[in-house]
């Protein structure tokens, strides 16, 4: 429920937004907050692949597809964070 309201969110940013300039702060940010989406996206596939050695892929799917939820979670709050900003 929380992932559709996010959806919508960033959609109605994108139909509202009218062409601006970013800052150069929020440029940074924009970099910083998709590097730590980068590096929490690679430790939970490194955390699914070890999952997966030790107990097994039929033990592990429900906690790999909760990371990719939270995974893409991650890159649309970055990417309406992104919107907001240029639209500001």
């Amino acid at each position: 429920m929380k992932l559709i309201q996010v959806i919508l969110s960033c959609v109605l940013l994108a139909a509202l937004s009218s062409i601006a300039e970013e800052t150069v702060l929020e440029k940074g940010e924009t970099m910083k907050n998709k590097a730590v989406d980068g590096v929490k996206k690679t430790y939970r596939k490194g955390k699914d692949e070890v999952c997966e050695m030790i107990n097994g892929k039929m033990e592990c799917a429900v906690k790999k597809g909760i990371n990719k939820a939270k995974s893409a979670a991650d890159a649309v709050g970055t990417k309406a964070t992104e919107i907001k900003n240029k639209a500001d």
